[in-house]
């Protein structure tokens, strides 16, 4: 199995389960299993009762391996994406705020069926633009692949009724996996979190 793309996992995600990276990845969960056992002997990771995460060495070691990943890319090619994605963010952040909060600035509690249904809509308007950008952008570096199919995935469950498929944080939502995807990006962009977030770029 590829090294980086279970390490950088474990970076977007913080904690990290082999059964999730083994279904998120596609990997067979012992062959994840045996890997995260020979990055804890590698001082990578560390176990903890509530998932695998990176150690400091881990982090170090991850983003050097970013770094050789990055040398790779068409650089300019991978910045047009990374704008184009920019912009569907801005309306990707209005419509989980709508889905949050109400246009009166009242909390969303759900009850009413027409509004979310309508906020459901506005996400999937959102997601087909989405799509084509994130598909080049797997096509640009396959390591991203995971990205559209749990975002496709997670959809899927939205539009069958499971409305906490939009935004809840504990599992693999549409936000979840679109926020995991941006911390993504910022990282292969050779960009930061917090530079991004004062450019009005990041969540």
């Amino acid at each position: 199995m590829d090294v980086l793309a279970p390490l950088q996992l474990a970076r977007v995600k913080g904690l990290l389960s082999a059964e999730t990276a083994s279904s998120v990845l596609g990997a067979d969960l012992h062959e994840v299993a045996r890997s995260f056992e020979n990055f804890r002997a590698q001082g990578w990771l560390e176990a903890t009762p509530r998932g695998w995460r990176l150690t400091p060495a881990g982090r170090k070691f991850t983003l050097g391996l970013m770094e050789e990943e990055r040398a790779a890319l068409d650089a300019g090619a991978l910045r047009g994406l990374y704008q184009e994605f920019c912009s569907i963010n801005l309306e990707l952040k209005a419509t989980m705020v709508a889905w949050q909060v109400r246009a009166d600035g009242t909390l969303n509690d759900h009850a009413d069926k027409v509004y979310d249904g309508a906020i459901v809509n506005r996400l999937c308007q959102v997601h087909d633009r989405a799509d084509p950008v994130i598909r080049r952008l797997e096509q640009a570096v396959p390591r991203l692949a995971h990205y559209r199919k749990r975002l496709s995935h997670a959809l899927d469950r939205i539009r069958a009724g499971e409305a906490n498929f939009v935004a809840r944080p504990i599992i693999d939502s549409y936000h979840t996996v679109w926020f995991e995807l941006h911390e993504d990006l910022i990282a292969v962009s050779g960009l930061t979190r917090a530079a991004e977030a004062q450019a009005g770029r990041a969540q």
